[in-house]
Parts: structure tokens; C-alpha cells; sequence
């Protein structure tokens, strides 16, 4: 697992808004999980898609909006977003 934190455009309040992105892989498959700040302008409704092999996930949790893409089955975008907890 490697985690990076992607610099975002400015906000309105002067603020610079960042992604964190965590990329999981067994060396076959990769996951890539994008989490920012939930921005109602920015982020429209949750939803998943696929494109080939590759399936995306989009949802809201809490003030935090999630982007989950890999080349995986769907139910495993969706196993890693259910398995994600805020601890601190």
C-alpha cells in the first residue's frame, strides 16, 4: 500500500484543497481510493461506472467525499468503501 497527498486547486476561503490517495495492489490488481473534502458544487450524486475492466465508485462519507477506481470487480471497490473508518 503507498499513500500520497495530491495538491489541489484553491478554494473560495483562500484554503488549498488536497486528495488523499491510497493505491492498494497484490501485484496483479490495483485499487486506487481518492479521499477530499465533500464540495456539494464539485460532487454530484454517488454512483459506480464501468469502462472495460476498469470500475469506478463515487459516495459520500460524512464531509468526505470517496473516488474508489480499479481494474477489480465492482463488490470490491464497494467491499474497500464499506471497510473505511476515520481514527484519531
Amino acid at each position: 500500500m503507498s499513500c500520497y497527498r495530491r495538491p489541489g486547486a484553491s478554494v473560495a476561503d483562500g484554503r488549498h484543497d488536497s486528495t488523499l490517495q491510497w493505491i492498494f495492489s497484490d501485484g496483479l490488481a490495483t485499487v486506487s481510493l481518492f479521499l477530499e473534502d465533500f464540495d456539494p458544487r464539485r460532487h454530484g450524486q454517488p454512483g459506480a461506472q464501468a469502462l472495460g475492466a476498469t470500475h469506478t465508485l463515487t459516495r459520500r462519507l460524512g464531509d468526505w467525499w470517496l473516488t474508489a477506481v480499479g481494474e477489480v470487480p465492482q463488490q470490491t471497490l464497494l467491499t474497500f468503501a464499506q471497510a473505511l473508518e476515520r481514527r484519531k
